[in-house]
């Protein structure tokens, strides 16, 4: 129930700072000049100028098909959180080493997954096909390549690396 809460409220969040806010303030920002000239025509020329947001949603997805997606399939952050733990408490113990330290895990104890963050980044992605693909059918490209690598790396990941935590019988899915 924590999860799906975290869930919703992350989603909420990024739907309203990633898609709204940059949708609104690209399409903005790329007609100001013209709707200050002629301000009756601002919802036409935010109309038109929506479509040219969707190269940054373009280059969102691929980056976080290309250097998220690896960076979770090589575990670069819990490398780097090891790195730095180690660095901080260099005296540490064989068994300090198996437990968290300031919120700093070993990589050999991945913890679990956190389902409510990764399902809302990935509900993100999601939502920003559905709104662009109308408008721009390319934004499918980034889309099926994210989903493609994500499949692959998310079921290696669940499969190999994180701990089950605990089983939602199907209730963040319904």
């Amino acid at each position: 129930e924590n999860t799906l809460l975290q869930m919703s409220r992350y989603y909420s969040f990024q739907i309203i700072n990633v898609l709204l806010v940059t949708t609104i303030s690209g399409s903005v920002v790329n007609s100001i000049e013209e709707i200050l000239q002629e301000p009756a025509s601002t919802f036409s020329l935010l109309g038109g100028s929506l479509p040219r947001v969707c190269a940054f949603f373009c280059c969102y997805v691929f980056m976080k098909a290309f250097a998220g997606l690896p960076l979770e399939l090589c575990r670069g952050v819990a490398a780097a959180q090891q790195t730095l733990k180690r660095l901080i408490y260099p005296s540490a113990t064989q068994q300090d080493r198996k437990h968290a330290f300031l919120g700093l895990r070993d990589i050999a104890g991945p913890g679990w997954f956190s389902f409510g963050k990764y399902g809302a980044q990935d509900l993100l992605v999601v939502v920003v096909m559905m709104v662009y693909v109308v408008m721009s059918p390319v934004v499918l490209v980034p889309g099926l390549l994210f989903f493609s690598i994500g499949s692959v790396v998310y079921r290696h990941q669940l499969l190999f690396v994180y701990e089950p935590l605990f089983e939602s019988g199907g209730l963040l899915w319904p």
